[in-house]
Order: C-alpha cells, then sequence, then structure tokens
C-alpha cells in the first residue's frame, strides 16, 4: 500500500472513551499487540470528558509506547463530535475505528491492509465484529437482536458493502482524504444514525466501501446493558433518531403521523395477542421493534417544535 501519511504512517487507530477505564486497557493492548509494523500506525486516543482514572491509563501506556499514542480531551460530550476531534488529528492515511469496550484480534490491521491492497478503490471498509456477554446471554436476546450491540458478520468472503448495509461505529476504516471531503460525522444526528449518516454521504458519492472477515474485533457487553428496559430506551432513542435523519436527508419520505399511529396500535395488539394466546409467536424482539415504532411517533410530534436543518454534504444531485 501506497502511504501518503504523515511521517509514513498507514493508519491512525482513533479510540473514543468516556469514564471507561477499567475496560480502556483490555482496548489498548489489543492495538499495541498488533501483528503490524509499529512504525506504520499510531494510537489516538479522545477523551470525552471522562472523570475516572482514563488519564492516567493513558499515560502508562504513552510510557510503555513513546511516541504511538497520543492523548486529546474534547470536552464537548458526543461520539461524533470526538471522532471527528481524533480525526483532524490523525496523521494517517487511513482512520481506524475501535470503541473502548472491544479487543481487535491480532491481524486486525493486517486484514485491513490486505483488503485496501487487494481493491485499491475502496473508501472506507469494515469488519466483522463478534459479541461477547459478560456474564452469559440471557436467553430472552435472540439473534436477531445482537445487531443492537454492534453485532456484524456480513459474509465469509472478502466484498463490498452495498448502501444501506454499511460497517458499524465498533469497527470500521476510510481514507482520511474522503472523511475529510463529507465533512466528517454528522453531529446534528445521535441516537445510532450518525454513522448511517456518514456512509450514506459516501454512497451519495459513490464510494465503495468494502469489508473483511478477518479484521475482527470482539466488542464486550457489560451487565448493565442486558436488562430489557435498556433496549426498550434505546429502541425509543433509535425510533427519534430515525426522524431525524428522514428530516434531513428525506423529507419527502416522512412517514404521516396518523399512519405510523396506525402502526403502532396494530404492533401493540399483535403483542398483547401473542402474550396471552400464541406465547410461542412472543419475543422480546417485537417489544424493541415496538419501542422503535414509539420513538418514531415521538420523532415526527417532535418535528413541530424542533426545525432539523437540511444539509448535504454530497457533491451530486442524487436523492435517497
Amino acid at each position: 500500500m501506497q502511504t501518503n501519511g504523515v511521517d509514513g504512517l498507514t493508519y491512525s487507530v482513533i479510540i473514543i472513551t468516556r469514564n471507561r477505564a477499567s475496560v480502556l486497557r483490555n482496548a489498548l493492548e489489543s492495538v499495541i499487540n498488533q501483528e503490524y509494523e509499529n512504525g506504520k500506525y499510531e494510537m489516538i486516543v479522545v477523551d470525552n470528558n471522562s472523570n475516572d482514572d482514563t488519564a492516567s491509563i493513558v499515560e502508562t501506556y504513552q510510557q510503555k509506547c513513546p511516541n504511538r499514542i497520543r492523548y486529546v480531551i474534547e470536552p464537548e460530550i458526543g461520539m461524533s463530535k470526538a471522532r471527528n476531534t481524533g480525526s483532524k488529528l490523525a496523521r494517517g492515511e487511513i482512520l481506524v475505528f475501535i470503541d473502548d469496550d472491544a479487543i481487535a484480534s491480532a491481524g486486525w490491521l493486517r486484514n485491513y491492509q490486505l483488503l485496501y491492497q487487494s481493491s485499491p478503490d475502496i473508501v472506507a471498509a469494515g469488519g466483522r465484529i463478534e459479541v461477547v456477554f459478560t456474564p452469559k446471554r440471557p436467553k430472552w436476546i435472540s439473534d436477531e437482536l445482537l445487531v443492537v450491540f454492534g453485532r456484524l458478520d456480513s459474509s465469509d468472503t472478502e466484498g463490498t458493502m452495498l448502501y444501506p448495509r454499511h460497517p458499524f461505529g465498533v469497527n470500521f476504516s476510510v481514507r482520511k482524504e474522503y472523511f475529510l471531503k463529507t465533512k466528517g460525522f454528522f453531529q446534528e444526528i445521535k441516537n445510532y444514525n450518525d454513522e448511517k449518516a456518514f456512509f450514506y454521504q459516501l454512497h451519495l458519492n459513490k464510494c465503495k466501501v468494502g469489508y473483511s472477515p478477518e479484521a475482527v474485533v470482539y466488542h464486550h457487553i457489560p451487565s448493565s446493558k442486558l436488562r430489557r428496559r435498556y433496549f426498550i430506551k434505546r429502541g425509543i432513542k433509535q425510533g427519534i433518531g430515525n426522524i431525524k435523519f428522514i428530516s434531513i436527508f428525506d423529507r419527502i419520505g416522512m412517514p404521516r403521523f396518523d399512519s405510523k399511529l396506525k402502526q403502532l396500535l396494530v404492533s401493540g395488539v399483535l403483542i398483547i395477542r401473542n402474550i396471552l394466546f400464541c406465547r410461542r409467536r412472543y419475543s422480546f424482539s417485537q417489544i424493541y421493534y415496538f419501542s422503535i415504532c414509539l420513538g418514531e411517533l415521538l420523532g415526527i410530534m417532535m418535528r413541530g417544535f424542533i426545525s432539523y436543518e437540511y444539509r448535504s454534504y454530497s457533491n451530486t444531485n442524487e436523492t435517497p
């Protein structure tokens, strides 16, 4: 791979963290111990205003690996803002993102390198994400719900991902040149749609997105997220975020309040019927999707009070 980064750097690995000092150590260890040339990648830890031992832990690893790890504080809380901050500081040709509660496989960067070398026209890429539960996974969390934790297993072979399929934030990479062209992550969109908005911008600009099943990370899920209440709250936020995304990028496709209300009522009736009379047809995933629908209804109602500004970063006139 031709290296266009500063000081010969190919990759800038960016880790966003906030008050997760206890798990950050594992993420740092996994990136430091990559089967890849030390001089070809840097690490940037963006502290999103933590008040725990994050700074001291990063300092410890900076002493172990001089000139490899850079540490910056982003006081404005928000994943998109923090990712944009880290990306602006990056010196590598390709930005690689991993969550602070994930562990990269030993060949993670090497397999990204192989993908970019074999497909030089790829602008961005994602890798496989395996979910690791601590403690044991509850029975009510079906395979269908693993996507909530970022599980991604698109294919057994290298290939491309066509929108609306796209990599997840736990494990993805993008050429810095194109990241800057699209102005990075859309900070106005939160609630799990900022990544969707970013890859939508790449889609509009006809950028090719690749996938490597060998660039694996293991996403560790704490017990605090293994509760039904967590899924319901997340579903509602997801629904509100869906409406924000449509408001900004596809106003013509905005669902009507009455049709969304009807969908919510029908879904609720079916869930109650399954619980009372057809238990075999019931699964908690129905409650989760019901909560998304409720969030979308709330999002439609909120549009009467909040104006979402349309802002296109695209160089084309293509519409969704």
